[in-house]
């Protein structure tokens, strides 16, 4: 009887000893569980930020290649226009010495018939 009673008594402790280890390790398990899922959480917050950051980065580049662009084209404008520019200055002048050379001749031609 006494050995009986030791006997369930060794088994009620060991059952509970099991059902204890058992909890212990559902409750690892599970905080295991919400650790990773954290984990990814957090991975995914920081890839989110990454390509938020990227795609930023990106919208920067292509507004500094869209103003250098604008910046070549009006530079460009600029010295197209000068050239024509010089060009017209020099149609004008070239016009202007052959309306003084006209006139010099004639001036010539004027004094040789006085003369």
């Amino acid at each position: 009887s006494e050995q009986n009673k030791n006997k369930f008594e060794d088994e009620a402790m060991e059952k509970y000893r099991r059902e204890q280890e058992e909890e212990e390790r559902a409750s690892r398990a599970m905080k295991e569980r919400i650790a990773r899922r954290k984990m990814e959480a957090e991975q995914k917050k920081l890839q989110q930020e990454e390509e938020q950051m990227a795609r930023y980065e990106a919208e920067q580049r292509a507004e500094d290649q869209a103003r250098q662009r604008m910046k070549e084209r009006i530079a460009a404008r600029k010295a197209q226009r000068e050239e024509e520019h010089k060009k017209q200055q020099a149609a004008l002048l070239a016009r202007y010495q052959a309306l003084q050379e006209k006139e010099r001749q004639a001036e010539q031609e004027m004094e040789e018939m006085f003369s």
